[in-house]
C-alpha cells in the first residue's frame, strides 16, 4: 500500500479539533498496510498551522493559495488530487465535515476512485451507575481507495 494522505482543516494557527479523527485513520491504515501518513492542509493562511500539524505526523504538505481563501469543491479537489498523487498516496481520508462530505466525492471522481463513508465506534469505560461500557460514537469519516495502476 502507498501512503495516507489526511485532508485536515485548520482554525487559524492550529488543526481543529476533527481532524485529529482522520489522522487517526490515516495512522492505523498506514501501520496496517505500510506507507507513511501525509497531512494536507490547504487554503489561505493554512501554513500557521504547519507547527501544530508537525506534531501528528512526520510529513506536513502545504498548500497556500489566495485562490483558496473561500472553501470551494472544484477549487480544493483538483488541489487534493494532485497531493495525493504526488506523494504517492493509496489512501485519502477527511473528516465528514461539511467540507469532508462535499470534496471528497468529488476527488474521488477526478481519480476515479471509490469513495466510502465509515462511523467508528469507540468504548470508553463510564462511572456511573450504568452499564460498563459506553458507545461513544465519533465523528464519521470519508475516504476513497485509490486504484493500483
Amino acid at each position: 500500500m502507498g501512503n495516507v494522505l489526511a485532508i485536515c482543516e485548520t482554525n487559524g494557527a492550529t488543526l481543529r479539533t476533527n481532524a485529529l479523527s482522520a489522522i487517526t485513520l490515516a495512522r492505523k491504515a498506514a501501520e496496517m498496510h505500510g506507507g507513511d501518513v501525509v497531512l494536507l492542509l490547504a487554503g489561505k493562511g493554512v501554513s500557521a498551522a504547519a507547527e501544530d500539524a508537525c506534531k501528528y505526523a512526520a510529513k506536513v504538505v502545504v498548500v497556500e493559495d489566495d485562490g483558496l481563501e473561500h472553501y470551494m469543491a472544484e477549487t480544493y479537489a483538483p488541489v487534493i488530487k494532485n497531493v495525493a498523487a504526488a506523494e504517492g498516496a493509496s489512501l485519502v481520508c477527511a473528516t465528514a465535515t461539511a467540507i469532508g462530505k462535499d470534496v471528497m466525492p468529488r476527488v474521488a471522481a477526478l481519480m476515479e476512485a471509490a469513495w466510502r463513508r465509515i462511523s467508528l465506534i469507540s468504548r470508553a469505560r463510564t462511572h456511573s451507575s450504568g452499564p460498563p461500557w459506553l458507545a461513544m460514537r465519533s465523528p464519521s469519516l470519508r475516504f476513497l481507495l485509490i486504484p493500483s495502476a
